[in-house]
C-alpha cells in the first residue's frame, strides 16, 4: 500500500484526511485585492502567449450550458472513476460511522458503487507500489483499453470521498467538465488544486527542470507534435520514500526557501489565469485561494489524458505531483487546466489546522455542506432553474 504524503488534499471532515469528489458544485466569491496582471516574468515563454487567449474563456466556461444540444450530449455521457490502491478494495465494507484513514478507501468504494451513474474501476490492485510513478503505470494500463473519448476521473483511494450531495448523477459532473475545458486545447485535462506547497521533490528542482515544452506550435496545438514535444530534462526524486526504505533520507524537504520558485511561479499563473484577481477556474472561486496542483484528483477524456501521462513518461519512484506541477507551469492554462474553483474536485486547507482548514462537515440529508465558519465562507445564490442553493468552495 501506498503510504500518505504531504501534497495530498487533506480534509477534517471526520477528524481525517481526505479530498471530495463531487458533481455540480455551486460556485463561490472571496473578497481579495485585485492587482494588475502581471509581466509574466516566471513564466515559459509559451505559457504566456496563451495565457492571454485563456482569459475569456474563464468568464465564459459556462455559457456552453445555455446550449440545449450540448446539454443533452452531456447528460448522456458515462463516467468512469479508475481508483488507485494496491490492497484488494473489495476486502471490507466499511460503515460511515466507523471510517478511519486504514479502512476510509473501502468507504469510497462502496460510495461510488452505490451511484450507478458512476463506474468505479480499481486499478493497481495486488501490485507491488515501486513509488507515485507507479500509480500512473496503472492507470496507463487501464486507459489503454477505453475508447479515446471516454470521460475518466483518476483518484487515490485512501484520502478521497465522494460528495453526491449537490445532486445530478455522471451528466452534470461531464456538463462540468464541459464547461471547464469550453475553448481549452482538444487534449485538455483537468486537475484538481489544494491550498498548500509543496511536496518535497520539488524543493530539488527548479520550474523547467522536470518539464520542457519543445516544439514549434503551443502545447495545446497538434495532438502528435504535443506529445513529442514534451521533454524530460531531469527526473524527480521520491517525496516521502519509494520502494526503498532510505528513499526518503535521498529526498528530504529542504525548507521554505527552496519552495519559494514553485510558489511564485504557481502564483503568478493562477493570477494571470484569473485576469488579475478576477476569478478563475469557470469563474467558481478566486485562483488565489487554491493554486497548487494536486495529482491525485483528475479528469479527462481517456485519449488526451493516455497521451499526456505517457508524454510526461514517469519513472516509478518519480514523485508524480512534482512533476504534474512542472507541467502544469510549462504546458500552459489550455493544456492542463487547473480547477481553481473546486467545480469538479474540493481540497480543504489543512495548512490552516484541525478548526480553520476543515471546509466540511457531514450534512444530514447525506454527503457534504461547507462548515459554518470556514474561511471560504459558502453565500446562496440561485442555480438554472431558480431554486436557492448553498455554494462549495
Amino acid at each position: 500500500m501506498a503510504p500518505m504524503k504531504k501534497g495530498t488534499g487533506l480534509v477534517a471532515v471526520l477528524g481525517l484526511g481526505f479530498s471530495l469528489l463531487w458533481h455540480a458544485v455551486a460556485l463561490v466569491r472571496v473578497p481579495q485585492h485585485h492587482t494588475e496582471p502581471s509581466a509574466h516574468s516566471k513564466l515559459p515563454a509559451n505559457v504566456q502567449k496563451h495565457t492571454r487567449a485563456y482569459q475569456p474563456n474563464l468568464l465564459q466556461g459556462s455559457g456552453l450550458l445555455d446550449q440545449p444540444k450540448n446539454i443533452r450530449d452531456a447528460l448522456k455521457e458515462t463516467v468512469k472513476v479508475l481508483v488507485y490502491d494496491t490492497s484488494d478494495l473489495s476486502e471490507d465494507h466499511t460503515p460511515w460511522d466507523s471510517v478511519d484513514l486504514a479502512r476510509a478507501k473501502y468507504y469510497y468504494r462502496t460510495q461510488l458503487n452505490d451511484d450507478s451513474s458512476f463506474e468505479a474501476i480499481h486499478v493497481g490492485g495486488k501490485t507491488k507500489w515501486e513509488g507515485w510513478g507507479s500509480k500512473i503505470e496503472q492507470v496507463l494500463k487501464a486507459l489503454d483499453g477505453m475508447d479515446e473519448d471516454q470521460l475518466v476521473v483518476v483518484t487515490d483511494a485512501r484520502d478521497v470521498l465522494f460528495n453526491p450531495h449537490y445532486a445530478g448523477k455522471a451528466g452534470a459532473f461531464a456538463q462540468r467538465f464541459r464547461a471547464l475545458t469550453e475553448g481549452m486545447s482538444p487534449e485538455a485535462v483537468v486537475f484538481s488544486t489544494e491550498s498548500q506547497c509543496c511536496v518535497s521533490a520539488l524543493t530539488h528542482a527548479l520550474p523547467g527542470g522536470l518539464v520542457r515544452w519543445d516544439g514549434g506550435a503551443g502545447p495545446d496545438e497538434g495532438v502528435g507534435e504535443a506529445a513529442e514535444a514534451i521533454k524530460r530534462p531531469d527526473r524527480a526524486c521520491a517525496s516521502g520514500g519509494g520502494a526503498r526504505g532510505d528513499d526518503r533520507k535521498a529526498c528530504p524537504h529542504l525548507g521554505k526557501h527552496f519552495q519559494e520558485p514553485w510558489e511564485e511561479a504557481l502564483a503568478e499563473l493562477a493570477q494571470d489565469v484569473a485576469g488579475g484577481g478576477s476569478g478563475g477556474g469557470g469563474g467558481e472561486a478566486p485562483p488565489a485561494a487554491f493554486p497548487y496542483p494536486n495529482a491525485g484528483l483528475a479528469a479527462g477524456r481517456a485519449g488526451p489524458l493516455r497521451r499526456l501521462w505517457r508524454a510526461l513518461d514517469l519513472r516509478p519512484g518519480e514523485d508524480d505531483q512534482a512533476v504534474l506541477t512542472d507541467a502544469a507551469l510549462q504546458l500552459g492554462p489550455r493544456r492542463v487546466v487547473l480547477d481553481y474553483g473546486q467545480a469538479l474536485f474540493g481540497n480543504n486547507a489543512w495548512k490552516l489546522g484541525p478548526e480553520r482548514g476543515c471546509l466540511y462537515e457531514v450534512d444530514p440529508a447525506g454527503g457534504f455542506s461547507p462548515r459554518a465558519g470556514a474561511p471560504l465562507a459558502p453565500a446562496p445564490r440561485r442555480d438554472e432553474g431558480g431554486e436557492e442553493e448553498e455554494e462549495e468552495a
